[in-house]
């Protein structure tokens, strides 16, 4: 008599861990990988566009801190 989280835990689980392991690591992966690329593109283009903003306003403090908010967001 094992109680049901027990049979979870104990059973269910590493049978589970080792169907979905390889699917899993993989797929964390491809995550690390986009979001690297992902966000070099985001850094970019925000710092780009935070430039022309910043030429046409002169408003730097104000332009960047935006641009920062909006990155870390």
């Amino acid at each position: 008599g094992l109680r049901p989280r027990q049979v979870f835990v104990k059973i269910v689980l590493p049978q589970a861990l080792k169907v979905i392991y390889p699917a899993l690591t993989s797929q964390i992966v491809i995550m690390m990988l986009e979001s690297a690329v992902v966000s070099q593109i985001a850094v970019r283009e925000l710092t780009y566009e935070a430039d022309m903003l910043q030429a046409r306003t002169f408003r730097a403090f104000e332009t960047y801190f935006v641009v920062t908010m909006v990155y870390l967001a």
